[in-house]
């Protein structure tokens, strides 16, 4: 198997892997128990307070999405505001269109970090605004957005704050408490190292007690499966999530990750950059999570291709999701290391030889 240089997937940890062999009866105390510690080392991980709940949904991310906004999103008059720079947000907009909510949205270059001097200009052109939907780090480009400080300055103006943190919790600092945030979505993969499948939501309870009946769907209203207080469908991800937070506090947890995170992508960006690629964002503006590569002008360059020769070499990269840039992603998630990111290299120039690739500037 290829290591999963993915922003969705991730290569993990022999720990983590062997954790999805066991079986588990479901009303397994030992199983209850690690569910708990799950959930309370993500509320630490997120400096929530006491009023914080965090549920673990076994759900696909656009069901989780969903909901969400179901559950809390405005309805009639009030609207929600999603910020946008990339499909991520396209797809939130839509689904609320599909629900029938109230929905503006603020739309920038995915080349553009979105700043609190948007999220100001957009409240000040519609009063009738009354939530904020926000990506901290969109998947198709990596860049990072003024995540905490928009979401402090919607909070201060009232407003309530739904944060994607699918790609940068755990990575880059942030705190639902100071910041304002009333619900956190993110990833047991991406984000956490961990296998897909699993989402935690990080929830201010206030909004579950006041939104009884909201949903739509009884097997997505957040309420209902929070009273339940079901255990997740699938006891294997909780495991294995579990495996990935333990080896995550022992390497000296969000500070020395970020770094470690860093690290990885800068030395990707600059052998990428010495064979002739072209990111898509300016350096300053690139996460430490995924990079976006420009397609190289040379005729003899097809992504499909190249992509199968990386990964015939055992490297699995990402195609673009931009609609007005061709672009493929890499991302150094999971357990990849610095003698992975620099095997990755050897072989994209193993890969450029056997394609006859010489014209590396981009369109």
């Amino acid at each position: 198997m290829p290591w999963l240089m993915t922003p969705e997937f991730v290569t993990t940890s022999r720990a983590v892997k062997l954790a999805l062999l066991a079986d588990y009866d479901p009303a397994s105390p030992d199983l209850t128990h690690v569910q708990r510690q799950v959930e309370e080392i993500l509320l630490q991980l997120a400096d929530a307070g006491k009023d914080h709940v965090c549920m673990l949904l076994a759900l696909p991310q656009a069901a989780v999405a969903e909901a969400v906004l179901a559950t809390f999103s405005a309805t009639r008059r009030k609207k929600i505001l999603v910020m946008s720079n990339g499909p991520s947000a396209f797809a939130v907009t839509e689904l609320l269109e599909k629900l029938g909510r109230p929905v503006v949205r603020l739309e920038k270059s995915p080349s553009q970090p979105l700043t609190v001097a948007d999220l100001e200009k957009a409240l000040d052109a519609d009063k009738d605004i009354s939530h904020i939907w926000l990506t901290m780090s969109e998947p198709a480009t990596g860049l990072v957005n003024e995540a905490a400080d928009i979401c402090r300055s919607a909070k201060a103006a009232g407003k309530v704050t739904f944060l994607d943190a699918t790609l940068a919790f755990s990575t880059l600092p942030l705190s639902m408490t100071k910041d304002g945030i009333d619900v956190l979505i993110t990833s047991s993969a991406s984000a956490l190292e961990s296998v897909p499948g699993l989402c935690p939501i990080l929830i201010q309870k206030t909004l579950l007690v006041e939104s009884v009946g909201k949903s739509h769907a009884s097997a997505l209203d957040l309420n209902a499966l929070y009273e339940a207080k079901a255990l997740p469908s699938a006891p294997q991800l909780v495991t294995a999530l579990y495996e990935s937070l333990k080896a995550f506090e022992a390497s000296g947890g969000q500070p020395a990750k970020r770094v470690k995170r860093q690290v990885l992508a800068t030395a990707l960006i600059t052998r990428m950059k010495a064979m002739g690629f072209q990111t898509f964002l300016k350096d300053e503006d690139a996460g430490p999570f995924v990079q976006a590569f420009l397609y190289p002008r040379d005729p003899n360059f097809n992504f499909e291709i190249f992509a199968a020769h990386l990964r015939a070499r055992g490297f699995a990269i990402a195609a673009g999701h931009l609609p007005r840039h061709k672009t493929f992603r890499v991302a150094t998630l999971g357990h990849i290391n610095e003698a992975a990111v620099a095997a990755f290299a050897a072989t994209v120039e193993d890969v450029i030889k056997v394609m006859d690739l010489r014209e590396m500037r981009p369109n």
